[in-house]
């Protein structure tokens, strides 16, 4: 269901409405935040990140192999990243495996194909739209953390971004703050509450 809602969205020009209508603070806290759900996903999966039941996650044993293995492969990439190797992401992740190997932590199960080269993709983040934000403008600044804090705490993208999308609107309005509003704005706020009402 939800992915024929998807190809109708794509088709209509619904869906660019809705990404034209969402305020570009929050487009770059959305960005940064499935960044930092990722890359804790990765945390989590090396054991470098643990859960914890008074602070909800802690430090992992630092020493097991899947922890060095992930401190390894994240300086590899760094490194290829800084020398602008072509395809460093993807050197990085099979030198990464290979070095798994003798550790008992990876398995090599033989290369089917090799993917595009990711690169120009890859950390291509538009950082110029973090560092404009107003610091002491909370009803741009209160909206982003709760964007980037709820996807990491509920883990869930599309919580974060609905919770992002009903706190800039409350605060905005509260604040009579009117003209960084719009009507699909307003909408998408409205479906995003009654959804957690009634989920």
């Amino acid at each position: 269901m939800e992915g024929i809602l998807f190809i109708i969205l794509s088709v209509t020009k619904v869906r660019a409405m809705i990404v034209n209508a969402i305020p570009t603070s929050l487009k770059a806290s959305i960005s940064v935040g499935i960044g930092l759900f990722i890359a804790s996903l990765g945390l989590k999966n090396a054991d470098l990140i643990v859960a914890d039941k008074e602070t909800l996650m802690k430090l992992g044993d630092v020493t097991s192999g899947t922890a060095i293995l992930c401190v390894i492969g994240i300086v590899i990439i760094s490194v290829l990243l800084i020398y602008k190797v072509k395809g460093a992401m993807l050197i990085g992740i099979l030198a990464t495996t290979l070095i798994g190997i003798p550790m008992g932590v990876t398995e090599f199960k033989g290369i089917i194909g090799m993917p595009p080269d990711v690169t120009p993709l890859c950390f291509q983040f538009e950082w110029h739209n973090i560092f404009t934000l107003d610091l002491y403008n909370y009803t741009q600044i209160v909206p982003c953390f709760l964007t980037l804090f709820m996807m990491l705490m509920t883990s869930s993208i599309s919580d974060g971004i609905l919770l992002g999308i009903i706190s800039y609107v409350l605060i905005n309005a509260l604040s009579r703050k009117w003209q960084k509003l719009n009507l699909t704005l307003i909408i998408l706020a409205i479906i995003s509450l009654i959804r957690f009402i009634f989920m």
